[in-house]
């Protein structure tokens, strides 16, 4: 599959790529504002809240999202737009386990 250089997105080799939306998104709870934010292309306010928490929690690596220790409020605005959405965010850890039986 290939990866998309501009969005971060994979998609099939034989289907046409469009990339998402830009937004602008910021943690409000961390006191930034609109100009301190991450600009995220993501289909929808919601998804652009999502994938923000996701690089914290990596860039971050104290994994406080996911790890259920902060909720933070997240800000999305669509650039040129005076609107803003705003998210509050949990997150979890979710144990997945394979099984394999052997003869």
């Amino acid at each position: 599959m290939p990866f998309c250089e501009k969005c971060n997105e994979w998609f099939y080799k034989y289907e046409t790529h469009n990339c998402p939306p830009t937004w602008q998104v910021w943690d409000e709870e961390y006191h930034e504002n609109r100009e301190d934010g991450r600009t995220i292309q993501a289909v929808d306010a919601e998804n652009a809240a999502t994938k923000f928490c996701e690089w914290y929690d990596s860039w971050s690596a104290d994994y406080d999202i996911v790890g259920g220790h902060r909720a933070p409020v997240i800000c999305v605005a669509a650039p040129g737009h005076d609107g803003v959405h705003k998210f509050r965010v949990r997150g979890e850890t979710v144990p997945h386990y394979t099984v394999e039986k052997i003869p």
